[in-house]
């Protein structure tokens, strides 16, 4: 896979590192005793954002390559995540 463009989600490396920045914001979270998983109403809010937006993929973000409801490399659930689009159409959780 390459960058994202056109019909392309990004390579296996952006997604990587895009899901090892993600761990660590998580991490210093719950360090810090913040919030880490959204509520469920806030995450099925999220995923129906991403199933109607133009970069979804079949499932996939074509700007950061996040599934909308994969088992890993999702961040719909994660509290300190927010849409890699400018502006995020959502944003972190507290």
């Amino acid at each position: 896979m390459q960058a994202a463009n056109g019909n392309r989600i990004p390579s296996l490396g952006r997604q990587f590192v895009n899901m090892t920045k993600a761990a660590g914001r998580v991490t210093n979270a719950a360090i810090h005793g913040r919030t880490m998983i959204v509520p469920p109403e806030v995450r099925a809010q999220r995923e129906a954002i991403c199933k109607e937006c133009p970069e979804n993929l079949e499932g996939r973000c074509r700007k950061c390559g996040c599934g909308i409801r994969a088992q890993w490399l999702r961040k719909t659930h994660l509290a300190t995540e927010r849409c890699p689009l400018s502006p995020p159409k959502w944003i972190e959780w507290t």
